[in-house]
């Protein structure tokens, strides 16, 4: 992951993780460079890996089992894949999860917290959005971004956080974003639903980014100062699971005040899902 800071840099490390891929896979099945594979399949695989080397390796090993482009169909479940390391690895990283298990017992209780919570996410987040959506809303506004930025910096130190820019993925408005890869999203996510945490957490964060909506819609029409598009650009992501978290629990307010924002053809189909018919005349309302 070093050196990854621009596109080149990040292009220069996928190179680096289909080489070893193909590496591991031909050590394996010695006629594995002459069976046919799809055209950037690999490269699929590595990047939907986070082109994380332990990672890397468990699921060349599943080339035994299955060809590289019915792996890469089964990436939603990488971390129940990713499974039979090389008998010389700790038995901490015989599986990917034993690996990420093991650096999360590790963490102080605050980062733990906050790591599984981050989960909740849907590509890149602000500090400010981790902090009003992790930490006790109980505490006020300074002292939640006071214990937000230690355990940030933390997690990123111990690699289980980055920021965007560092993974070849600049935010569109130029300001400090942070992401998790997704293999660390999936077992944060598990983390979060074991602690009964996950209602909350994704109540806070719909209640966040309807806000944020409301916030770019002043934007756009130019009572408030910044570039819409790029803050849509940065926050889709997370606009749409707001979206779609309103609509499971009909919060059909919420629902229209993120589409009233964030307008467009996918976000109409699932308001359609609450509204049914009526949704052609309230959408016209909306926009």
């Amino acid at each position: 992951m070093d050196g990854a800071d621009s596109p080149d840099g990040a292009g220069a490390m996928l190179s680096d993780a289909e080489q070893l891929f193909t590496e591991r896979a031909s050590a394996i099945d010695q006629n594995f460079s002459n069976r046919p594979v799809g055209k950037g399949v690999i490269a699929d695989i590595c990047a939907g890996l986070d082109g994380l080397p332990l990672a890397i390796e468990m699921a060349a090993a599943r080339t035994y089992l299955m060809t590289p482009d019915e792996l890469l169909d089964r990436l939603d479940q990488r971390l129940l894949m990713l499974t039979g390391a090389a008998r010389d690895f700790p038995a901490r990283q015989q599986t990917m999860r034993d690996a990420l298990a093991w650096s999360y017992d590790l963490l102080e209780p605050e980062e733990q917290m906050v790591l599984r919570r981050l989960a909740v996410f849907v590509g890149s987040w602000s500090l400010d959005a981790a902090a009003e959506i992790c930490w006790d809303l109980s505490v006020d506004r300074d002292a939640r971004n006071s214990a937000n930025l230690p355990v940030i910096e933390s997690l990123v130190q111990k690699s289980l956080v980055f920021r965007s820019s560092h993974l070849g993925q600049p935010a569109p408005d130029g300001a400090t974003r942070f992401r998790l890869l997704e293999t660390v999203r999936e077992f944060a996510d598990v983390e979060l639903f074991r602690t009964d945490e996950l209602e909350l957490i994704r109540e806070r964060h719909t209640a966040y980014y309807a806000s944020a909506a409301a916030r770019l819609e002043c934007i756009a029409w130019g009572d408030e100062p910044g570039d819409s598009r790029a803050i849509l650009a940065a926050e889709y992501g997370n606009f749409h699971a707001a979206l779609l978290w309103a609509i499971e629990r009909e919060q059909t307010e919420l629902a229209f005040q993120i589409v009233a924002a964030v307008f467009n053809p996918e976000a109409t189909q699932d308001l359609s899902r609450i509204l049914g018919q009526d949704t052609h005349s309230q959408l016209e309302f909306v926009r």
